[in-house]
């Protein structure tokens, strides 16, 4: 089922009085259970996609919520739909876990944000589903970076969306914690039937875990296959930002081939 899809979009930025390109339009749908990763470059745009796809900024073209377009969506029914969790998000001082992951259910409680019998249980599934159970009562700010991304990822889950949107969520961990929370990406996407799309420079993480690939390079948007980003041409563009030797690039792209 398509989830998410976008029909000759053009991403971009307001400046002045008009609209400034970052692409040429683009157009590609996602379904449920699938997790896709997006790649590029510093400064092609992936952030400028997100911010676009989870209607944060101005665009072009289309963008269709389960058929719908997101400017039809109120909050409400946006937040239902659609969760996302940017690169950097302010927790206040003295914060715990558990609070952390109940601002996933805000849009479901009422105006006293009063939590009922199933925002409670949407927090503790989310909160197993990442295993940050035992961390409930602890502060956000006292734990480790890799503790902080699993909660942040539960407060997305909490939500209970059928779509999760996440900007470069393996940026700021260790090697381990860039596959354990891949890892949860890909079973939450497939287990709990939802499309979860994220933002990475981790290719290695990305090739292991991810179903599909949104490749942005020189205002190109393509939606791509696992063997489709594999081929000669594709990996050779994934490089071409770089200033390396041609015998550096023939070993990343070995390497990366390895992965087919």
């Amino acid at each position: 089922m398509k989830s998410l899809e976008v029909k000759d979009l053009v991403i971009g930025y307001e400046a002045g009085k008009g609209f400034c390109s970052l692409t040429e339009p683009f157009s590609f749908s996602l379904e449920l259970g699938r997790l896709v990763a997006i790649l590029g470059a510093n400064g092609t745009g992936k952030s400028t996609l997100i911010k676009t796809l989870t209607d944060q900024t101005s665009s072009k073209g289309q963008i269709l919520l389960f058929g719908q377009p997101i400017k039809s969506f109120n909050s409400k029914q946006l937040a239902e739909n659609l969760s996302v969790l940017n690169t950097h998000f302010d927790v206040q001082a003295f914060t715990t876990v558990a609070e952390v992951i109940e601002k996933g259910r805000s849009h479901h409680t009422n105006w006293l944000s009063q939590m009922t019998f199933v925002d409670k249980n949407a927090v503790q599934f989310a909160a197993q589903k990442v295993g940050v159970t035992h961390l409930m009562e602890r502060e956000f700010v006292t734990l480790s970076d890799g503790e902080k991304q699993r909660t942040l990822l539960a407060m997305a889950l909490s939500q209970a969306s059928s779509i999760i949107v996440l900007d470069e969520p393996t940026a700021y961990v260790d090697y381990p914690n860039k596959y354990i929370i891949a890892h949860l990406l890909k079973e939450i996407a497939s287990v709990e039937n939802k499309t979860v799309l994220f933002s990475t420079h981790d290719i290695e993480v990305a090739l292991t875990y991810a179903d599909d690939f949104i490749y942005i390079s020189h205002g190109e948007v393509m939606h791509l296959t696992k063997s489709q980003l594999l081929e000669d041409k594709m990996l050779i563009r994934l490089f071409e930002h770089h200033d390396m030797s041609n015998e550096l690039q023939n070993r990343l792209i070995n390497h990366l081939q390895t992965f087919k």
